[in-house]
């Protein structure tokens, strides 16, 4: 999934703090792994291929190799769309899901249909919170490449969560699976509301009477500002708690779908021999591939959020033991 989703728009960011010689270099100012640049978008974008550019130097005699990564790179990075495009993965996840009954040459069972819902109402939700909550800035950008993945993902997911759904029933493992996405996708859209609600705050005018926040984000505001967090309690935990919560909707999508462990494809048929064996199989993980792709898009995106945060504030504006993600681990 590609997150997904509410990345505020990129600006200048404020120039690195100079540190005495006894003290270590800040964490937050590693580089960034190669891909990085092809997973981000809006603020982190913009920070992350500044700081490629300006560590493209190097000491080291270029050699064949290193002379056309350093040409080719840099041009790959700058393949880049406007972050509106967003609405277009879940105009595209809605649009589909609602279709899909219509497509298929068979009624969808029960465990399918009520999946599907479940998707579907991600979809809309994260449609209007694209739309209303985060109106991206001309200025915010999103690459190439992220947004090809994204709408390969939202294009695969629905058919594939539908074909992966066991028909038999398991109401308990179901309904618990149910709740645990239901309360995932709450806390999803009260941070995603507490992380726009910054940015309308913010909406003041700077020198010449410019409006400086016009289309930005929290980057004026720490999100974990204050005792119950600016941006809400989460955030004095992860700094995105926002994707740890669509990480956990699609670990509840997963487990919705093997209800009561059998082989799924409900909706594809058991098929035959080694063949339709390795089909079964390749249904039936489906679901746990969109987890992982969740897991390491989003936390890509997390990690430079944090080291932006850092950057920009400084690592005393944390609370301690801030992290990325997933609280307490990452």
């Amino acid at each position: 999934m590609v997150r997904q989703t509410s990345s505020p728009p990129s600006f200048p960011s404020s120039p690195p703090q100079p540190t005495s010689p006894s003290q270590p270099p800040c964490s937050s100012q590693k580089r960034s792994p190669p891909s990085a640049p092809f997973l981000l978008y809006g603020k982190t974008l913009s920070s992350s291929s500044s700081s490629l550019s300006t560590s493209s130097a190097s000491s080291r005699p270029p050699t064949t190799i290193t002379t056309l990564a350093r040409t080719i790179y840099p041009r790959l990075t700058t393949w880049t769309l406007p972050k509106q495009t967003f609405t277009h993965f879940y105009l595209l996840a809605l649009a589909e899901s609602l279709a899909l009954p219509f497509l298929l040459h068979h009624p969808l069972s029960p465990p399918q249909s009520s999946l599907l819902a479940l998707f579907t109402l991600h979809a809309a939700r994260r449609l209007l919170e694209s739309a209303v909550a985060f109106p991206s800035s001309s200025r915010a950008r999103i690459h190439a490449a992220h947004y090809v993945a994204g709408i390969a993902f939202y294009a695969v997911t629905p058919p594939a969560l539908v074909a992966a759904t066991d028909p038999s029933p398991a109401p308990v493992t179901r309904a618990v699976a149910a709740a645990v996405a239901g309360a995932a996708m709450a806390v999803q859209c009260v941070a995603h509301w507490g992380l726009a609600g910054l940015r309308k705050k913010k909406k003041t005018a700077g020198k010449d009477g410019k409006d400086e926040g016009a289309g930005m984000d929290e980057g004026y505001v720490h999100p974990a500002a204050r005792v119950g967090g600016a941006a809400g309690p989460w955030f004095r935990l992860v700094a995105c708690p926002h994707y740890f919560a669509e990480l956990v909707l699609y670990v509840a999508f997963a487990v919705f779908a093997r209800g009561a462990g059998g082989a799924g494809g409900g909706g594809s048929g058991s098929g035959s021999g080694s063949g339709g064996g390795l089909s079964a199989a390749a249904v039936a993980v489906a679901p746990w591939a969109a987890v992982l792709w969740v897991a390491v898009d989003l936390g890509v995106s997390a990690d430079e959020t944090w080291r932006w945060y850092r950057r920009r504030f400084g690592d005393a504006a944390a609370p301690r033991g801030w992290k990325r993600m997933v609280p307490f681990v990452y």
